[in-house]
């Protein structure tokens, strides 16, 4: 059953990435709105402890849109559509951050076993997501080194925290695991 909803999950954030970022860059980002709360709102009501997955939710969205945000103040990279505030990271991007949470006491769980692989892993995948997200046309790197380094910091900051919030919420998942006695006690 666990490796079913982690292959779900996977599955959802995957295809809901893929329709937000599409979206964003058709100029629909309340589609994009709409897909990526879609995909929030299945991994919450199958969730069996909802209100640990909506506060480590909530910790992304407010992590998400400050560092989103930050980001633009350099004006090395630009949203295409959806702020409504140009000093703002667009809600699409925002929404992209609760989705991107869902996976982290579900998919990303492993990540959660160090907090060194979580910052590697924030500082390689993020600037590839953005780089493919500028590809496919929903932002642009005006300067694309400085925004890759700058997003490859943050992220590499922001990941282990928002495994060590998800693994602090208490989810079933995480507990399930230390009582299984796969212990998520390294923390590089």
């Amino acid at each position: 059953m666990a490796m079913r909803r982690t292959l779900q999950n996977f599955i959802a954030f995957q295809i809901g990435w893929l329709g937000c970022v599409f979206s964003a860059a058709q100029g629909l980002p309340l589609l994009a709105l709409i897909i990526a709360s879609g995909v929030v709102a299945l991994h919450v009501s199958t969730s069996p402890t909802a209100s640990h997955e909506l506060k480590v939710i909530g910790a992304a969205v407010l992590i998400g849109a400050s560092i989103d945000s930050l980001l633009l103040i350099p004006g090395w990279l630009r949203y295409s559509t959806g702020q409504p505030f140009a000093s703002l990271a667009p809600y699409w991007i925002v929404a992209l951050w609760a989705m991107f949470a869902t996976t982290l006491n579900a998919s990303l769980i492993w990540l959660q076993r160090s907090r060194l692989l979580a910052a590697i892993c924030g500082a390689s995948s993020a600037p590839l997501a953005y780089w493919a997200g500028a590809r496919i046309g929903a932002i642009e790197l005006v300067e694309p080194l400085p925004a890759l380094l700058a997003i490859a910091t943050a992220w590499a900051f922001v990941l282990p925290i928002l495994t060590h919030i998800a693994r602090a919420s208490g989810s079933p998942a995480t507990k399930a695991d230390r009582i299984s006695g796969s212990e998520l006690t390294s923390h590089a």
